[in-house]
């Protein structure tokens, strides 16, 4: 026999129907083993030797393949062809060396799709496990184990309220809380623009002012209503003919395939997915054989491939969007280390896979792939110039016309900002005409500032700095997520108030390893070990050489020192400038104390020096949007349909809209994710709610969606569905409405008993029950299966010790009341037995006593 390993029990089950019955496919689920979480997992003094841990909820798995291993002729571990792959592979064998299980023949093969022919020619070409992969593995482990265990318990004794602290993760919240000082310290400039609504041969455009009193203006040239009005009027005054056309030819190239991260970023973009959910569709896509693997820097195509790509092309088109020959691309990544092809479909015959979001996925990768090889798009962009007599008022319009399609047929790539102009026609003109000016708008403007990252230009812009690599990104920014730093209201990221101080922190303190350069280089390091250029343990001593003593030397100040240098370091956005050049620390409540930050159990706050004479304080951030008590009344207009006013109003929970007074009137919360800005129109939505979708196929009875206690939902039949979002409620149609119906439907009843832990820690030394690691809904927690405890804020859930959990379990054991619980199981055992009739009527007048006595008392009071 041959045992075949693999991770998923998903991809073990294709694979199996490509081998004979030779051959028996089991899955590890993922790795087998870890770092355990507690001091000395990475002995630094000894090489960093490292100590591994078999997850004990592994147990049953890893027994199951030694079984087989001591059975088979051959092993042939056939895990995922990257870095994390080669690991489990390394782990499995490891394993099955110590428990004296491991055939004498072991290979190691790697395919970049689930076909039969990829998975029958690795298994004719095997090879030995690659030792700089696994070096280069060993390496990112224990670097991110000593900066979690080195630098967390400095962060638990100096900077209340924070969590913990990663390598990586730290420089991702970083970009988040630094663009949030921007939003901040941004000052909105006012100007204004001027356009004439124009009209030629029957078609209306728009031209705006470039020019006026002969000097070319810039966005910001007319910076006030007074210069804009003057101008607006010297466009109304003026003759204006056609005094330039300009035409050019553009030619536009396809996109190449995609890589992990381009698909992250147009999945967000065009579908709105984030990066967990896109890798998790693309994993399973991947084990259904429907695409290539998706951890790839790689923008090339196999030779094949982009032969059944080039033919799925002259099937379905003309000879003019297939080129002569094939495009070919080339990577932009510093070092792609795990350059395999690009994400593609296996099969172009096949432009369709699996359904909802799998299908959306893969229709997104089948276009992408297929264009990429298509002819080049043909666009004619034009310009023209109008001018007065004088030439010193001059307007432009632009348009733009797609001459030839191209790659745009099948796909075009989706971009964070849209160029007004695109796709604008303009008519015929020539130098000399005098098109009609209906009308002339001069527009009030401000500059906006820069805009919160989202998923896609969060991934975009740590790729460009070289942070991290494209198949961490998705676990980078979950664990942002998790640990409270950052929450996504609208799809964009915005920074907790723990998450901004513990980036300030950083900064002030560990400046160096914050550093974008520093963590790039660091990447290109361990990329070095990868290829093979640079030795682990040496990389590893470089930093740890510099890491540690920094620790130590933070872990001596006082906490009231590190307070006094964060408000110092933090000053210019705790305390910005006054537009009247006043003091901004003077407390605004007693106007006579001085405002600083102070350090307290549940985190940073500011406060006035007069306490507790003055109690004044206020958050640690300065805003970063409008908090809820901010929300100032508006009138938003009035309502066609009952000529009722609507406004903005804040109560008790919140801001909401009225419309109408009294008993009559409605209302309806505005939820912070609201899509789009809150005008007349989209009022009139909310308060419309809830919206019916449709009658149910089945049933006929109404499908519902709207928004309630806790957030959007789908309604029908008295049975609910979560939404993900407020868009969903305005946007969701009937199948995807059925589906989500159905899906929580079949999740129903699955509480906490069903759920699966996030670790199993061993068992308790005490009991000898298990103890699991629980994600519950008001946050992580630890179980033996009869107790449940809360693990404190201010210890990291991941570096949590088998010991701390035993303890929290006691100590919430011996504060809970046990009496009640044993109480109910006997009154259900004795109403079972017969005999507890007669026992039950001989009491029954004891039952009625206190009812005497208490009628005796009040006969005795009322006489």
């Amino acid at each position: 026999m041959q045992l075949v390993i693999v991770e998923s029990p998903a991809k073990a089950k294709t694979i199996e129907k490509y081998l004979g019955k030779d051959y028996k496919v089991l899955a590890s689920y993922g790795h087998i083993r870890d770092l355990p979480p507690k001091d000395g997992s990475v002995d630094p003094d000894h090489d960093f030797a490292m100590t591994w841990q078999a997850y004990a909820d592994k147990s049953k798995r890893i027994k199951e393949i030694a079984d087989n291993a001591k059975k088979a002729d051959r092993l042939i571990l056939a895990t995922d062809p990257d870095r994390e792959g080669e690991a489990i592979s390394w782990h499995v064998q490891e394993l099955l060396a110590q428990k004296k299980a491991l055939p004498k023949d072991v290979s190691r093969v790697t395919f970049n799709a689930i076909t039969k022919k990829a998975v029958t020619d690795a298994m004719a070409a095997p090879r030995g496990l690659d030792t700089d992969l696994i070096d280069a593995y060993r390496a990112r482990r224990a670097l991110d184990y000593l900066v979690g265990f080195t630098l967390s318990p400095v962060l638990w004794r100096k900077l209340p309220g924070a969590k913990s602290a990663g390598r990586v993760q730290s420089v991702a919240l970083r970009l988040i809380a630094e663009r949030e000082r921007e939003i901040e310290a941004f000052k909105p400039q006012e100007y204004w623009s001027v356009t004439a609504r124009m009209q030629h041969d029957g078609q209306a455009f728009d031209a705006r002012l470039t020019q006026f009193d002969g000097e070319k203006l810039d966005k910001l040239a007319l910076g006030n209503e007074g210069t804009a009005m003057k101008a607006k009027a010297a466009v109304e005054a003026a003759s204006l003919i056609v005094s330039k056309v300009e035409t050019k030819p553009v030619t536009r190239r396809p996109a190449p395939p995609f890589t992990t991260s381009t698909l992250q970023q147009e999945a967000a973009r065009k579908l709105g997915f984030s990066a967990s959910h896109t890798m998790r569709i693309a994993q399973q896509l991947y084990e259904d054989g429907a695409i290539t693997y998706m951890r790839t820097d790689g923008v090339q195509m196999d030779g094949s491939a982009i032969s059944d790509a080039r033919k799925a092309i002259a099937d379905k088109f003309d000879g003019g969007y297939l080129p002569e020959k094939p495009n070919f691309y080339s990577t932009k990544a510093k070092n792609a280390q795990e350059a395999h092809e690009a994400i593609r479909p296996t099969d172009f015959r096949k432009d369709r896979a699996g359904s909802g979001d799998h299908a959306k996925l893969y229709d997104l990768v089948y276009k992408r792939a297929m264009a990429s090889q298509m002819a080049p798009a043909q666009m004619e962009r034009t310009a023209v110039d109008f001018a007065d007599g004088t030439g010193q008022i001059v307007l432009r319009a632009n348009g733009q016309v797609v001459k030839f399609p191209g790659f745009l047929a099948v796909y075009q790539e989706g971009r964070d900002d849209k160029d007004d102009d695109d796709g604008k026609l303009l008519p015929m003109m020539r130098e000399g005409d005098r098109p009609a000016v209906n009308a002339v708008d001069a527009e009030q403007h401000f500059t906006q500032p820069p805009p919160r990252y989202s998923e896609a230009s969060l991934v975009k812009r740590m790729e460009e700095l070289g942070i991290g690599r494209p198949s961490t990104y998705a676990s980078i920014i979950q664990v942002l997520k998790d640990r409270g730093y950052v929450r996504t209201e609208g799809n964009r990221f915005w920074a907790e108030e723990t998450g901004r101080l513990l980036t300030g922190f950083l900064e002030r303190f560990f400046e160096r390893y914050v550093a974008y350069d520093y963590t790039a280089g660091l990447e290109d390091e361990l990329d070095e070990v990868s290829g093979g250029r640079a030795d682990w343990q040496k990389v590893l001593a470089a930093f740890w050489r510099d890491f540690k003593p920094k620790t130590e030397e933070v872990m001596e100040q006082k906490p009231s020192d590190i307070t006094a240098e964060l408000d110092q370091f933090l000053a210019p956005y705790l305390f910005p400038e006054t537009e009247d050049g006043s003091d901004p620390r003077v407390c605004p409540r007693c106007g006579d104390g001085k405002l600083s930050l102070r350090g307290g159990r549940f985190g940073a706050f500011v406060a006035c020096s007069n306490y507790p004479e003055c109690k004044y304080t206020r958050q640690f951030a300065q805003g970063g949007g409008k908090d809820q008590a901010d929300v100032e009344p508006e009138e938003l207009g009035v309502d066609p349909a009952t000529g009722e006013t609507v406004e903005t109003k804040t109560g008790r929970f919140g801001p909401y809209i009225q419309s109408g007074e009294g008993k009559e009137a409605r209302r309806a919360s505005i939820p912070k994710d609201l899509p789009g800005e809150l005008d007349l129109e989209m009022a009139l939505k909310l308060l419309s709610l809830p919206r019916v979708v449709g009658p149910h196929p089945e049933t006929g009875q109404d499908i519902e969606a709207g928004i309630g206690r806790y957030g959007p939902f789908l309604r029908h039949d008295k049975k609910y569905a979560k939404l993900e979002n407020t868009a969903e409620v305005f946007e969701i149609g009937m199948n995807a409405a059925v589906t989500k119906l159905a899906e929580a439907a079949a999740n129903k009843g699955k509480g906490r008993g069903a759920r699966e832990p996030l670790k199993v820690l061993g068992k308790h030394p005490r009991t000898e029950e298990e103890i699991k690691l629980m994600d519950g809904r008001y946050g992580p927690y630890v179980t033996d299966g009869s107790t449940n405890a809360t693990i404190p804020k201010t210890v990291d859930k991941d570096a949590l010790t088998l010991e701390e959990a035993a303890q929290l379990i006691d100590e919430r054991a011996a504060k809970a009341p046990p009496k009640k619980k044993k109480a109910a199981p006997k009154k259900k055992a004795a109403a079972k037995k017969p005999a507890a009739k007669k026992a039950t009527a001989k009491k029954a007048p004891a039952k009625k006593a206190p009812a005497k006595k208490a009628a005796a008392k009040k006969a005795e009071a009322e006489g």
